[in-house]
């Protein structure tokens, strides 16, 4: 799969707090490098998660870039739990299509730790329009 480091959002971060993405996209480009084919985020574990309970993950937009909480969120997984975020697990994949559509230029993750501390949890996430599903 291909992955251009404009359309990266996470390079192995390491979660230990509730946090945004390291990087965003800016959606301006990323219709021009897609040219209309439907989006996805997805997102791999690259380290397991040990101590907090769960995490969520919201697909957020934003006027400035700035990824937080007050951002507007477009798409959200709901609560994973941390025995399923593990290195083994099939990424996770979602699709990002009318988001594209929005007024607010910037795209980013932010990642909603509940529970203890997280320790070792990292993740890479990126856009694509080729999801691989396979581990």
């Amino acid at each position: 799969m291909y992955i251009d480091h404009q359309m990266l959002l996470s390079d192995e971060q390491a979660l230990v707090a509730t946090a945004a993405s390291t990087n965003v996209v800016n959606l301006s480009a990323a219709r021009k490098f897609f040219g209309g084919k439907p989006l996805f985020v997805v997102v791999c574990v690259d380290v397991a998660f040990t101590t907090a309970t769960s995490y969520e993950i919201q697909v957020c937009t934003d006027v400035d870039g700035t990824i937080d909480g007050s951002s507007t969120v477009q798409i959200t997984t709901g609560a994973i739990a941390i025995a399923s975020l593990t290195i083994a697990r099939s990424p996770i994949v979602i699709p990002i299509g009318a988001v594209l559509g929005t007024e607010q230029q910037y795209l980013g993750l932010y990642y909603i730790e509940a529970g203890s501390t997280e320790e070792t949890g990292t993740v890479t996430a990126f856009i694509t329009a080729d999801p691989q599903t396979n581990v």
